[in-house]
């Protein structure tokens, strides 16, 4: 378990880390707790035992950034961002340059994701690869706020049971004022985007500028609402080999010009860079 006792300060986050030139595993659930903020976790392989939500985030301007980030089917999400029911909001997160596999248990349906944002005000999650997630791979629900998904690669194909990203609400609370764009989305075993309501509708939700393909059931659902849409585009991402999850995109990928730079070939650059210090 890592539970950091105190937090940092803005331009001075307390940071934990791998050692230079070695790559640490953190094997058990980490608590990042109300109050405790300005931690940054990095470069680091961390991998939950099941039983709980791996990363719990309920702090303010908390960092995960390059670290591979798994739950190896034990059960429960891989990323928990704030909590409706007594421990409090995340605040300002920034999720980048992740990893997130075999999030989840595929026996408990559509309970767990790799990304569940319970209760966020705020956050960038942005630059990370997604695979092998039991259910959604990001949750906004059911009360996330001013929240900005871009340039994620995101295959939720099977043994995903839902894959691609949720907004949405219960009786309590309605995600509002989210930004799904420039990511690539694809395989997802349902819808790649969708929504869904127990109460009062969100507003101002919006998936746009996405490079969209094959989700089994369709690949974005209006029915539920909630959010607009604008200048998705249905194409084949042409990953270099999905079996293998290389989601680097074949130069001829017509996903380029509507989200822009490849993800997955800055982040395999980068992983070669720091094995090369």
């Amino acid at each position: 378990m890592l539970q950091p006792r105190r937090g940092g300060a803005p331009g001075a986050p307390i940071t934990i880390r791998s050692y230079p030139g070695e790559r640490a595993k953190l094997v058990g659930i980490v608590y990042i707790e109300r109050g405790i903020n300005y931690v940054t976790l990095s470069a680091l392989d961390i991998e939950g035992t099941g039983g709980e939500n791996t990363v719990q985030i309920t702090s303010a301007n908390a960092i995960v950034e390059d670290s591979s980030i798994t739950n190896a089917w034990r059960g429960n999400s891989c990323m928990i961002l704030g909590d409706t029911s007594g421990d409090g909001a995340a605040t300002l997160p920034i999720i980048r340059r992740n990893r997130f596999h075999e999030c989840g248990n595929p026996e408990n349906g559509n309970l767990n994701h790799a990304i569940y944002a319970s209760n966020l005000d705020g956050g960038q999650i942005v630059n990370n690869l997604f695979w092998n997630t039991s259910a959604l791979t990001i949750q906004l629900y059911p009360n996330a706020h001013h929240v900005r998904f871009a340039h994620n690669v995101v295959d939720g194909d099977a043994p995903s049971v839902r894959g691609g990203v949720f907004f949405g609400g219960d009786s309590d609370y309605a995600s509002s004022d989210n930004v799904v764009e420039y990511n690539v989305i694809a395989y997802a075993r349902t819808f790649n985007i969708d929504s869904g309501w127990d109460g009062a509708t969100g507003s101002n939700n919006v998936a746009r500028h996405n490079c969209l393909w094959a989700g089994r059931e369709g690949n974005i659902n209006t029915e539920g609402g909630g959010f607009s849409r604008v200048d998705n585009k249905v194409a084949n991402p042409l990953f270099v080999n999905k079996k293998k999850h290389d989601y680097r995109r074949k130069r001829r990928s017509p996903c380029r010009r509507v989200v822009g730079f490849d993800t997955a070939a800055l982040l395999r650059a980068g992983a070669t860079r720091a094995a090369r210090r």
